[in-house]
Parts: structure tokens; C-alpha cells; sequence
């Protein structure tokens, strides 16, 4: 695969494609398209925006309206955003309450082609899960979870990313006249689980305070771990158990989906008015996997090996990494850093998969790394530090703090004595061209000016600085999504009014580009040739 660099131009990549020179035509399409983002003479315009009065969400590529009854792909016709569908309208009972979209990749060929589809799941107030095209907006099935009386679900996640999906009622906290005072309900909630492509009933489990303890207060389900917190979320701790295991464990018999079913009076499974059935219940306590005091009820896992990230108990904006196989703290794992703002600090790890950890504060992120000496002993070292202060990185230096629980000493010179709230209102790593990208202003900027600032991923480096052209309120919520050659900024001010801002690549014509070659020394053929190419770099970024 040729190296687009000083010796190879973006029109030789072209070549190379065209010519299926290459080992992976796409991988050198994100290449070329990495090198025109980060080209000084490329710029991000802003094509197109929207306000509403309800919330706005961007999801692989598609854009959704009126809580996901309007969908909009972001290269649509003269590649603006378009309305792909719009579904029917309803009432405030049969509301979307939770939705998941998923586009692949699948994990398995299916027979029929419609079953394999891209699709979003929406959870609706009358407790109905539909499944929908996310091309067509064609409803695909429908399955009836049950009366409202009975569990009123409100969340949809995925179990296992893609494979297996789970759904959670509310969680039942309040205490009836039928029980004793201070005595709480035995179910803290119920969890329906359900694999997708094609979509099978799995389980329907209770989370019983017997089983689980009967000062249990949370319940939350990620990548195959059921995990529960118990006690008060400022002294309360966090309990791990392998979900899959206890469905295993507590299933009584399989139902399957419009098939009849002993337990609902010989009803059909996922029809109405029976719904699903409950068919797991827990006779003994399930083993336990790990068990950690935090606050909060949050655990962060990663690393290689693995590793974890927890608040102390009464510690707020202090944050620990431990190991997960013997619970120490990592040398220099206590991150305990000062601040002037009350927006809030979090850490957690890369989602690049590097098993670095990231600090997100309210002027800087902070870029750890995990190493094991020749000894056995697991450090936590300094990466890099990015900022939106004149898009400087600044580096860091080599105390962090200590390995006790006690406070880090650091010291800050004038330049980072910020005035402003904050001044990185979002971030957002594209895993595709490997960019790390900032969201926000400079905090030395009274006019609170917005920008991008675009870093590589491995090193920190800033490549690029993207003019928004727009004034940033620090007060509102921000969210950036990066999509190969294309931002969106979602905002909700004060008054709950979202707007929605895409900006997208591009590249003036009619100037010399030497990302292009030289065009001194050509024929007119060859000058023809070139202009050819220069068209389908302009419009590269639409077919990538």
C-alpha cells in the first residue's frame, strides 16, 4: 500500500485505487481522506442546521427527530442531510421511551436477507418493543412485554454489543401500605433479555432482594456482567456476577416468540394482551465475581491486563485505578487533581481499545498510559495533555501524585487560571481515521469563540483547528460526533431548545493544490488527466 506522504500525493493514492493496486482499497481511502482533513488548505463549512423543541441524536450516520420518529441521513440529496422516513405519529401513552439503532457489523449470515437488516428497537410507553428498518422506517415485528401493572419497562442496552439485548423496568423503590414500615418490595426490577439477528426471547429474571441482598439499590447490565450496587451511592458498594450464568442457573424452561406457552394459559409468547412470560427464578444466591466500595455505583474495566476505576467513598473528584486480578492500587493510581471549575472531572478508559485511561476535566484532558516494569509492578505514566488554550498540547509533568489515599500536590502556573466554567464542552474519537477531536473555545477568548481543535490519536499532536464561526454558550450542553469527513454539534440551551450544526470538508477549487502534484511540467493530456482526478477528490469525501 502506497504512503501518502511527500512522495505520494493524494492523486497517486487515486491511482493506485483505481488501479486496485492496493491490499485494502478502503483502508487507503482513509488514508487519503485523513490527509485532506489535516491539509492547511482544507476548511469545515457548515451545510446545514435545525432547531427543535425536543431532543436531537446523532447515530451511525443518521440523525433522528421528534424522539426517532424522523430520520435524516447526514449525505442525503446534493449530499445534505435528507429525510430518509418519518414514522407514523402516536399518543403520549404509546410514546418512545428508549430506542438502540445497530448497523452491523452481524456475527452470523441469516438465511433471509430482511432479517439482517439494519434496525432500531424502540421501547414504547405501553411496554411494546418494536423493531424497525433503519432504512425504510418499515415496521419489521412487534412483541408485547406485558400490562404496564405488571413491569413498566423504560430502558433498552445491549448485553453483548450487537448479539444480545436487555431490557430493564423501573426500579420498584417504594414501600406499600400491604408492607411494614421501612420495609421495601422483595423485586427491585425486572430484566427481559433478547437476541437479536433474528430477534429470539431469551429470559425474563427479577432481581430479588433475597437473593441479592435486601439493601440492593441498583441494577445495571454491561457486556455480560449483571452488576448490582447496594447501600447508599456516597458509602455504597459495587457487586459483579456473570448475567449470562445466572440466567443459566435460574431458568425454569425456554419460550419461544408467537409459540404457545404453558405459563400464559397456552398464549402465544410475545402477543397481547399475555406478553413474555417469567421464566427464571433464582433459588440461591448467584456467585459472586467482585465486589468493590465505591461511589456512586460506578466501576469503569479495561486495560490489558485488566484494571479498574472507582471514586472512593466520600471522595468526590478523586478517582483510583486498581488491578482487577488483586485490587492494589497501581503506582501512582490516586488522581486527585485541583480545580476552579464545579463542572464535575471523569475518567475512563480509551475507547480505542489501548487501555489508556482518559481525564476529562473542564479545561484539559489528560492521557494515561498503563505499564508493568520487569518486576510485575503496573504504573501509571503520563501521556499527553490537550487543551483548547490557544491549541497548545502542553506537556505534563512526571508526578502525578501518590500511591496513598492521600491528596497530590500539583502546581499550575497563571496561564491555567481559568475564568470560565469551562472551556471543552465535548469530545469525540473516530476510530476509523484514528482523531481525537476537542470541542469548545479558548478560555482566554472573552467572546467565547468556537472551534475544533483535530489531534492524532497516538501522540497528541494537534493537526488541524477548525473555525466554527459561531459564539459557544459554556452554560449549554454540548455534543460532537465525528464522522469520517463530517462534525455534528448538538446543543441544549437554558430553555431546553436543541439545535443541530453539520459541518462538513472542503477544499477551494480553482487554486493550485499541491496535494494534487505539481501541473508545471504536464501535458495537456496529462493536465486533463489531473483535472479528472482533482473532480473526484472534491467529491471523494461523499463515496469514502
Amino acid at each position: 500500500m502506497p504512503k501518502i506522504g511527500s512522495r505520494y500525493n493524494v492523486l497517486h493514492g487515486l491511482w493506485y485505487r483505481e488501479l486496485n493496486l492496493t491490499g485494502s482499497n478502503y483502508r487507503l481511502s482513509l488514508k487519503i481522506l485523513h490527509k485532506l482533513i489535516c491539509d492547511k488548505k482544507s476548511s469545515f463549512l457548515k451545510i446545514w442546521e435545525a432547531h427543535s423543541k425536543q431532543p436531537i441524536t446523532c447515530e451511525d450516520g443518521k440523525l433522528y427527530f421528534d424522539n426517532y420518529h424522523t430520520c435524516l441521513t447526514l449525505c442525503g440529496r446534493n449530499t445534505l442531510p435528507s429525510t430518509l422516513y418519518k414514522l407514523k405519529s402516536r399518543s403520549k401513552e404509546k410514546r418512545i421511551e428508549d430506542c438502540i439503532v445497530y448497523s452491523g457489523p452481524l456475527f452470523k449470515t441469516l438465511a433471509e436477507p430482511k432479517l439482517q437488516q439494519a434496525f432500531f428497537l424502540a421501547l414504547t410507553g405501553d411496554n411494546w418493543l418494536e423493531c424497525y428498518s433503519n432504512q425504510t422506517g418499515q415496521l419489521l415485528q412487534q412483541i408485547y412485554l406485558g400490562p404496564t401493572a405488571r413491569y413498566k419497562f423504560r430502558h433498552v442496552d445491549w448485553e453483548t454489543h450487537g448479539e444480545q439485548v436487555v431490557i430493564q423496568s423501573v426500579q420498584n423503590q417504594s414501600v406499600t401500605p400491604a408492607t411494614q414500615p421501612g420495609i421495601r418490595p422483595r423485586v427491585l426490577e425486572a430484566i427481559a433479555m433478547f437476541s437479536v439477528f433474528p430477534i429470539e426471547f431469551k429470559a425474563l429474571v427479577e432481581i430479588d432482594r433475597e437473593m441479592f441482598g435486601k439493601d440492593c439499590n441498583h441494577v445495571n447490565i454491561s457486556e455480560g456482567l449483571l452488576i448490582i450496587g447496594v447501600g447508599n451511592s456516597a458509602t455504597g458498594r459495587v457487586r459483579l456476577y456473570n448475567f449470562v450464568q445466572v440466567i443459566k442457573e435460574s431458568l425454569m424452561f425456554e419460550a419461544k416468540l408467537q409459540q404457545p406457552c404453558e405459563a400464559l394459559e397456552k398464549a402465544l409468547v410475545g402477543s397481547y394482551p399475555a406478553g413474555i412470560p417469567l421464566n427464571c427464578k433464582l433459588k440461591e444466591p448467584p456467585q459472586l465475581l467482585f465486589e468493590v466500595s465505591c461511589a456512586d455505583y460506578t466501576i469503569h474495566i479495561g486495560g490489558h491486563p485488566f484494571h479498574f476505576i472507582t471514586t472512593p467513598p466520600r471522595h468526590d473528584g478523586v478517582f483510583q485505578v486498581c488491578s482487577l486480578a488483586s485490587s492494589v492500587l497501581v503506582e501512582n493510581g490516586y488522581l486527585n487533581f485541583p480545580t476552579n471549575s464545579t463542572e464535575p472531572d471523569s475518567v475512563t478508559f480509551h475507547p480505542d481499545d489501548s487501555g489508556r485511561i482518559v481525564y476529562n476535566s473542564a479545561h484539559k484532558i489528560k492521557i494515561f498510559e498503563l505499564k508493568e516494569n520487569g518486576q510485575g509492578i503496573t504504573s501509571l505514566n503520563n501521556g499527553f495533555e490537550l487543551s483548547m488554550n490557544n491549541g497548545k498540547r502542553r506537556k505534563q509533568g512526571s508526578k502525578l501524585g501518590t500511591a496513598r489515599l492521600r491528596e497530590a500536590r500539583k502546581t499550575f502556573s497563571s496561564d491555567f487560571v481559568m475564568s470560565c466554567e469551562k472551556s471543552i464542552l465535548s469530545d469525540d474519537y473516530e476510530n476509523e481515521l484514528d482523531i481525537y477531536a476537542l470541542l469548545g473555545f479558548d478560555p482566554e477568548d472573552e467572546s467565547c469563540h468556537g472551534k475544533i481543535n483535530i489531534h492524532d490519536n497516538e501522540t497528541g499532536q494537534l493537526m488541524k483547528c477548525v473555525d466554527l464561526k459561531m459564539k459557544m454558550d459554556e452554560l449549554a450542553d454540548h455534543t460532537l460526533t465525528m464522522d469520517l469527513e463530517t462534525f455534528v454539534i448538538i446543543t441544549r440551551n437554558e430553555c431546553r431548545r436543541f439545535s443541530c450544526y453539520v459541518y462538513r470538508l472542503f477544499r477551494p477549487s480553482g487554486v493550485k493544490d499541491p496535494l494534487l502534484g505539481s501541473r508545471s511540467k504536464k501535458t495537456k493530456s496529462e493536465r486533463k488527466k489531473i483535472k479528472d482526478s482533482s473532480n473526484t477528490v472534491t467529491s471523494f469525501i461523499n463515496f469514502v
